[in-house]
């Protein structure tokens, strides 16, 4: 089965200083295709390591809840840290061939998101062909995806791993790697099949005076989630839950204003050391798209652009998911 089109992000340029000891992430990641053993399969993984599987099975999806324990995921997020998985990396390695399998993973964190797809990488004379940064970011891109599957313990789940070849690849990559070890040892898929949502949200005062706030909600989809708020020099994580009605009205209003389809990336204005920042990035099945929002002049709010009015009714939505969380500043107000 061939992949469809992906919609990636690349990231923003990453924050220094004390961001770096506030940087929760979210995990989105999909295999799709034909398997020897299996089905496709998309899963999502939100900042306090809640989980949920979908299966595609010819007679109907089915979803399975997983757990990751935190220092297990702590591992992840310094490992995708440290070989920088959010740079340099291209949107999508090997061909995308018939009756082959596509592998997906998006990292969403407080500056971004970065989207990776794997189809076939051919064998070892292909990847001495390719130019030296082209093969030390695939093996990148292997090695977070690996790790990801390696959480994933489902028999039913089509594990592209059996092939070797991506093994094969990090043996040849090993220099561009950091070590990693968890501590614990296709079929046509259901044309009913909902595509799971999964979602990172953030809003930030950034020149981060004293009294600002700052907050980023992760949420997998379950609907299970955690929202971590900095205020006042204060860190605080609270547990938050969206119901299956929200996350059914938010399809309908990703849907009705073509959200996917946007083509800006940003909408409005920065100030240097001050103003506010927020940030939203969704992921459905095998799209992403990441969008952030400045401040917005008075005519803006009032008559939008059309891409600003889209972007808007879908933050407006999602926004009033946290207000019994995080009230709604007057920085954030009218919007």
């Amino acid at each position: 089965m061939g992949s469809t089109c992906l919609c990636a992000m690349s990231a923003v340029d990453a924050p220094t200083g004390d961001d770096d000891e506030f940087k929760p992430i979210t995990v989105s990641a999909s295999s799709r295709g034909r398997f020897a053993t299996g089905h496709s399969w998309y899963a999502s993984l939100n900042s306090a390591g809640q989980g949920q599987l979908t299966i595609d099975r010819p007679d109907g999806c089915v979803t399975k809840p997983f757990r990751v324990p935190m220092a297990k995921l702590n591992a992840f997020q310094k490992m995708v840290y440290e070989e920088r998985f959010a740079f340099d990396l291209k949107e999508s390695y090997g061909k995308n061939v018939p009756d082959g399998n596509t592998q997906t993973l998006t990292i969403m964190h407080t500056w971004g998101s970065t989207t990776v797809q794997l189809h076939d990488l051919g064998g070892p004379k292909d990847w001495k062909a390719m130019d030296p940064k082209t093969r030390s970011g695939l093996a990148r891109a292997i090695h977070a995806w690996m790790a990801f599957r390696s959480w994933i313990n489902n028999s039913e789940a089509g594990d592209a791993r059996r092939s070797k070849s991506f093994q094969k690849m990090l043996d040849m990559e090993r220099d561009s790697l950091k070590p990693y070890k968890p501590k614990d040892a296709a079929v046509k898929g259901s044309a009913n099949l909902v595509m799971p949502i999964t979602l990172s949200v953030s809003y930030s005062d950034d020149g981060l005076k004293p009294g600002a706030t700052r907050w980023d909600a992760s949420i997998n989809s379950a609907g299970e989630g955690q929202i971590t708020i900095r205020a006042r020099g204060k860190l605080v994580r609270k547990p938050i839950r969206i119901s299956p009605e929200q996350l059914a009205a938010l399809r309908n209003v990703l849907a009705q204003h073509h959200f996917f389809d946007l083509k800006k990336k940003e909408f409005g204005g920065w100030i240097p050391d001050g103003g506010h920042t927020k940030t939203l990035t969704i992921v459905k099945g095998s799209q992403a798209k990441t969008i952030k929002i400045g401040l917005l002049y008075a005519e803006e709010k009032t008559r939008p652009a059309p891409e600003t009015y889209r972007v808007l009714r879908v933050w407006n939505l999602v926004r009033g998911w946290f207000e019994d969380k995080i009230p709604i500043t007057k920085y954030e107000a009218n919007w």
